[in-house]
This record gives structure tokens, sequence and C-alpha cells, in this order.
């Protein structure tokens, strides 16, 4: 395994370069277990490479994506694990998967209508950008996006003051601020 190790790192050094240098890097992570005690595989990657790390730690900040990505400018796609967000100069985005499994579970356990109301405004998002890219269009038109970025925004406004009517007793962390036109 060291030879391997050796004998691939300037290959591995190259992909990394490859990776940081990109507009966007998506990064996710696995847990497993190695003789019983839990270990992480983590995984930076672009529309062209991949690269795999192992840490002892989720969090691991001297060995893992966090070091990897720390002065990282650009646009990183993730799970909303809170660790990311302590990355500087980045741009977050949050993968689509995993807000789509968040609203799933949002109808299938808590039976919200919004969520299935999100689910419908993102599917039906997606499906129209998937149209205009078959017909070479690379860009959908401002009032179509605006029109569908409106009905997102009404969706998560109707939700949060709904969320806060029904428990008043909690505690109000995020205050929905939006200036309408």
């Amino acid at each position: 395994m060291a030879e391997f190790g050796r004998k691939s790192e300037g290959y591995r050094k190259w992909i990394l370069d490859e990776i940081l240098k990109s507009w966007v890097v998506h990064v996710d992570e696995i847990g497993y277990k190695i003789n019983g005690d839990q270990a992480w595989i983590h995984i930076l990657s672009t529309e062209y490479c991949a690269y795999f790390m192992m840490t002892k730690k989720r969090k691991d900040i001297e060995n893992g994506p966090l070091k990897v990505l720390e002065m990282f400018e650009n646009v990183i796609i993730h799970d909303h694990y809170k660790a990311y967000y302590d990355l500087g100069p980045c741009i977050h985005a949050e993968c689509n998967e995993h807000i789509l499994r968040s609203l799933k579970g949002g109808v299938d356990f808590d039976d919200v209508k919004k969520c299935h109301e999100m689910i419908i405004l993102l599917q039906t998002a997606l499906h129209r950008k998937h149209e205009l890219q078959a017909q070479g269009i690379q860009q959908m038109a401002e009032e179509e996006y605006k029109a569908i970025e409106e009905k997102f925004l009404n969706i998560a406004e109707q939700t949060v003051k709904e969320y806060y009517d029904e428990h008043p007793d909690i505690e109000t962390k995020y205050v929905w601020r939006r200036s309408r036109p």
C-alpha cells in the first residue's frame, strides 16, 4: 500500500489541483467502521474528476476536506453539514438531492403539505431546465426564472410563518425577511 501511495502521489496532487481550480466542487462523506471504530470516507468531486480521503473523524480539520478547502473561493456544494460553513471565502450551495431527501422526510414523516409543494416546484423547474437544454438553450428567460423564484420564496415564507404560528413557545431562530418588489 505504501508503494502505491508513493507511486500515485504526483497523480493525486494533480487531481487535487484540478479540483481546487474548478468553479464548483461537490463535497460529501460517508461513515464506515474499521475494526469497530468509526471512520469517514470523504469525496471532493467536479464534473471531470474525484478525490477520495479517509479520516478517523468526520470533522478532521488537519487531514480532511476542511483543510484542503480552507482557502477555496468558488462554489462548494454540500449536504448542510455545519462544519462546511466554517470554510472561509467560498460560496456555499446545498446539494439538491439532500434538499429533496429532507423535503420527502417532511412529507413522509410530518405530512407537511408545503414540502410536497416545494418538491413539485423543484422537479418542475428541473424538468424545464432539461427541456431548454435539449433545445440548446443554456439559460432560462429572466421572467420565467423570477416566476419560479417567487413561488419558491412564497412557499418558504408561508412555511416559516406557519411553523412559528403553530409553535409560539419555540424561540425564533430564523426571521424571514424579504423585500417585496
